[in-house]
């Protein structure tokens, strides 16, 4: 008996999450706006915020924001709780918790036994949003059957090779300094379009807060670039970087262990990727490699572009 009324409340969940709003105004532990957060995202509900807003994949793969009423329908087919049934009369009230149904979200429901329409709102401008992970720049499919050439890219490594890493005394007129910009140029114009999609350019601005910049050995040189058209503020959600450390980060097709650490942390931390490419730095050719950092760099899809993925 008690197998199968165990097996006839899984049915009735039909797959569902089973989440209790417990009201306690002055508990010291996390409120229950917090903890229905995050059970909705433990659901994987394949919720993402996208700068600051919530989206969700459509048909077509693109981010389509997700309105009050759409995330009401997302949470119910995610989430299953135990129904409130008055016993009682409205003067002389008998509330008792059976059945099993959705949160519905009234606006005057009673917060001290469901949440309301204000948490609703709450969970869509701020708990879903802080939790959800975060859009980065997406991996252009299908994927080529071969590395690209990178031909500015190249020709702009071949020219900085000509100055062996010696640049003029006067910045106006450097070669190796034209050919370094050419490089950057060639970067936002033919690589990263190859790799992801959209348009890309150098960000003008310094892009990044200072608490988000990887720690070196990665961060030599580095570079931002951003979406064209793409507002401030930049982070990982809306950017990548090109930086171009010293190659003795990478000997005998290896990487120096406190520039995998490095990688390791980004990828925990910030849901980074950090793909390589030794013969793509323009900075001192053959002395420097160049590294692209941003989210969505798959391990399994860097030598597909040329790349090899720096992780443990």
């Amino acid at each position: 008996m008690v197998d199968n009324a165990i097996q006839t409340r899984q049915d009735r969940l039909h797959g569902r999450r089973m989440h209790e709003w417990r009201w306690q105004p002055h508990s010291p532990k996390s409120s229950p706006y917090d903890e229905l957060a995050d059970a909705i995202i433990a659901c994987d509900p394949g919720l993402f915020n996208k700068g600051g807003k919530l989206v969700k994949p459509n048909d077509k793969g693109k981010f389509a924001p997700i309105g009050i009423w759409h995330l009401r329908r997302i949470i119910a087919e995610h989430i299953a709780t135990r129904a409130w049934i008055n016993h009682g009369t409205r003067s002389k009230p008998d509330w008792q918790q059976e059945g099993i149904c959705s949160f519905a979200f009234q606006p005057n429901a009673n917060c001290d036994r469901e949440p309301n329409a204000k948490v609703l709102k709450w969970l869509l401008r701020k708990g879903l949003v802080e939790r959800a992970p975060k859009v980065g720049p997406r991996i252009r499919l299908p994927l080529p059957d071969r590395p690209p050439t990178y031909p500015k890219l190249t020709a702009a490594i071949a020219e900085a090779a000509r100055y062996n890493g010696s640049h003029a005394r006067q910045h106006h007129g450097c070669g190796l300094c034209s050919a370094q910009e050419q490089a950057i140029d060639a970067i936002a114009s033919e690589l990263l379009p190859a790799v992801f999609e959209g348009e890309w350019v150098p960000a003008r601005k310094r892009a990044w807060p200072a608490s988000d910049e990887p720690a070196r050995p990665i961060f030599d040189h580095p570079t931002a670039f951003c979406r064209r058209g793409e507002r401030h503020p930049h982070g990982w959600h809306n950017c990548a970087i090109a930086t171009q450390p010293y190659n003795h980060v990478f000997k005998n097709g290896e990487f120096h262990p406190p520039f995998v650490a490095a990688a390791q942390t980004l990828s925990q931390q910030q849901q980074v990727g950090v793909w390589a490419a030794p013969e793509l730095s323009a900075w001192f050719p053959g002395q420097t490699i160049l590294v692209l950092l941003a989210r969505n760099l798959a391990p399994e899809h860097a030598p597909k572009f040329g790349f090899h993925a720096v992780e443990a």
